[in-house]
Parts: C-alpha cells; sequence; structure tokens
C-alpha cells in the first residue's frame, strides 16, 4: 500500500490506565521502540538475549521493553514470558494480578516451569482478594 522507500511516519497512544508507567518510563520506552514486523519472528531471540543482558547489569525497565518485544514476536515462549512477568515486578513490585495473569500463561504452556511456580507462590500472599459470594 505505502512504499517503503523515504520517510515514513507511525504515530499512536500510550495511555497508563492502572498507572504502570510514570512519564520517564513511557520516555524510555518511546525512545526504544523497535517497529517490529510479524516478518521479524526471527528477532525474538536477539531481543530475550539484550533483556537478558540488560537484567543482569540492572537495566530493569529497558531490559523490560526487551522482554516486551521478545514476547510480542514469541508470545508463546514461557521463558520469554516469565522474564517479561519478573522485569515488570521488579519496576512495579505492586503489579501482582497482571504478573500473576504473565505466570499463569508460562504454566499453561510449560507446566513444570519451577521458576514460574517459584514465583506465583511467592506473589500469591500479596494478590487481592476476590470478594465473597
Amino acid at each position: 500500500m505505502y512504499s517503503r522507500e523515504g520517510p515514513q511516519r507511525i504515530s499512536g497512544t500510550i495511555m497508563s490506565v492502572r498507572g504502570y508507567l510514570d512519564e520517564n518510563d513511557i520516555l524510555t520506552i518511546l525512545s526504544s521502540i523497535g517497529f517490529l514486523t510479524p516478518e521479524d519472528s526471527s528477532r525474538s531471540e536477539i531481543h530475550y538475549a539484550n533483556g537478558l543482558k540488560l537484567y543482569k547489569q540492572g537495566d530493569v525497565l529497558q531490559a523490560q521493553v526487551e522482554f516486551a518485544n521478545a514476547y510480542m514476536l514469541s508470545p508463546e515462549s514461557p521463558d520469554t514470558i516469565f522474564m517479561f512477568a519478573k522485569s515488570l515486578l521488579l519496576k512495579d513490585p505492586k503489579n501482582y494480578d497482571h504478573v500473576k495473569h504473565l505466570l499463569d500463561h508460562v504454566l499453561k504452556l510449560k507446566p513444570d516451569h519451577k521458576d514460574a511456580q517459584k514465583l506465583l507462590k511467592e506473589i500469591g500472599p500479596k494478590l487481592p482478594r476476590e470478594p465473597r459470594k
């Protein structure tokens, strides 16, 4: 539809409905966006490896961006989902519901994922209690 040559513009909106991201997070994410397309799916491993490297260096936010990119490209990779969940938890320690959802998905894909089981057990007592019916 559009020529791939010459300048292109992409626009969008980032909304932080639950307050997971503050202004600095959004600026970091925007400056780090890699425009991913389905034909880039082989790049998932590169993003994952970069995320691990940044995570080990203590740059949790940048690692989170890399894990998010890897997750987008490989949404069925248990290790990628686990590291994305773990980075979310470190960035926002009150983000238990979303992390639980991701960990449940990891365990659905790989029921014997020990790290996911352990992290889910750790956050279990911190999850909000559902109202009794």
